[in-house]
């Protein structure tokens, strides 16, 4: 009880900073090194806790995911600029821009998703379910991180493998055999939608685009 106890208000304080982690991606910080080192720090102990399922499984009953769910910092993604579609290096020396930084937010969330998940096992529908609707409550993380546009930079693939990753051991079952809301199955389509459209840019070809949109969820992760 004491455990669950203390997770609950250190997820809360989590959510306290989403404020401050706005104010982080949204403007040029004068200390962001500071507010970016107790976060990630945060999410370190987080995701050390997910790599066990007895972690996992407490982190999930104290409300992580439905926290994680409510902070608009996820929803917060600035425009890609021109130079994030090249792979030339850019000067970040003394402040990162502000899709670095919205990147230094959401690549801990994503690996401790993929903690969660990698803990529970995918066959654990709670986990898949909480999880998924961490990812379609902030519209901007599917549908711009499965952009194209992703494959320009080296973050961009970063972020594309560890969306992917957490797609793929989260839906993982029969969509259609369970009772979900019409909106995260609406949301589940268009995901599947997305990753096939994206098939295209590493030159798969039409026959397996094909067969992969003819399959279930569950043969297509």
């Amino acid at each position: 009880m004491s455990t669950n106890f203390h997770d609950f208000f250190f997820i809360e304080s989590l959510a306290n900073e989403d404020g401050l982690l706005n104010n982080l991606v949204s403007t040029k910080p004068v200390d962001h090194l500071k507010t970016f080192y107790v976060y990630e720090t945060k999410m370190a102990l987080l995701t050390r806790l997910a790599s066990t399922a007895t972690g996992s499984e407490m982190l999930l009953e104290s409300g992580l995911m439905v926290k994680l769910a409510e902070m608009s910092v996820f929803s917060a993604r600035p425009e890609a600029s021109a130079a994030s579609m090249t792979f030339e290096p850019m000067d970040e020396t003394l402040i990162p821009s502000a899709l670095s930084r919205y990147q230094q937010v959401i690549f801990p969330v994503l690996k401790l998703c993929q903690a969660v998940m990698a803990s529970l096992g995918s066959e654990n529908r709670s986990a898949s379910t909480q999880i998924l609707h961490f990812l379609t409550s902030h519209e901007c993380i599917i549908r711009v991180g499965l952009h194209y546009s992703n494959l320009f930079s080296l973050a961009g693939l970063q972020e594309l493998s560890l969306l992917t990753g957490v797609i793929s051991r989260s839906v993982t079952f029969e969509v259609a055999n369970l009772e979900i809301e019409a909106e995260l199955a609406s949301n589940l389509s268009r995901i599947q939608r997305q990753m096939i459209s994206l098939m295209a840019n590493f030159g798969h070809q039409d026959c397996l685009i094909k067969k992969v949109q003819n399959n279930n969820f569950t043969n297509f992760c």
